[in-house]
């Protein structure tokens, strides 16, 4: 499994941020919003391997970029963590503007912060912009959360290009958790070797 057990005490205190996270609908295009409909998570292109996991599924409309996406969120709660992963996917008249994980992570670590979070870069895993952060959770302040957020991209736009303009697909997302590792280079592999991404 990803993470161990938490003791009672720590457990019961992650609860605090992990419910912050998995309740936190942000906009604009990279996160998911209050009034996108919940879906069966079988509707949606991405996923994630891990047992004994509760996750709930939105799907809605973004705009981004140039025009609009169609957006899939997935909010993974497990054992001491939490995981929020987007696939974004533009139309096809659109594209999704290049971002990387440091901006992620400010702009979900504030939100989910007492305060603007350090964030650290990270060497790309997996295909993926890493950064890391940690702080206590704004509901929460006698608990530590430690994170990091990640974003990776598909089929640029416009195809061929050196310098492409944007992409068409974006994966995105923030894992956090209790344990002094959760923001590791060996648990950030184990996350997102995890995740499942639609066949390109």
């Amino acid at each position: 499994m990803l993470t161990a057990f938490l003791p009672r005490s720590r457990l019961c205190a992650a609860f605090f941020w992990m419910a912050a996270l998995a309740a936190m609908w942000l906009a604009p295009a990279t996160g998911a919003r209050a009034d996108d409909p919940f879906v069966s998570c079988g509707a949606i292109d991405i996923g994630y391997s891990d047992s004994g996991v509760e996750m709930q599924c939105r799907m809605g409309k973004a705009t981004t970029g140039w025009g609009q996406a169609w957006r899939q969120t997935l909010v993974v709660t497990g054992r001491g963590y939490v995981l929020w992963f987007v696939h974004l996917k533009a139309t096809p008249t659109s594209y999704i503007d290049i971002e990387d994980a440091t901006s992620v992570a400010l702009r979900i670590g504030r939100k989910l912060l007492r305060s603007t979070p350090a964030v650290s870069p990270h060497d790309a895993v997996a295909g993926f912009d890493i950064a890391t952060f940690s702080g206590s959770p704004a509901d929460n302040p006698q608990a530590e959360a430690r994170c990091f957020a990640f974003i990776g991209y598909a089929n640029e736009y416009p195809p061929g290009a050196s310098n492409p303009t944007g992409y068409k697909s974006a994966y995105l997302g923030v894992y956090c958790a209790g344990e002094a590792d959760a923001n590791s280079d060996d648990n950030i592999a184990l996350v997102l070797g995890n995740l499942r991404l639609p066949s390109q």
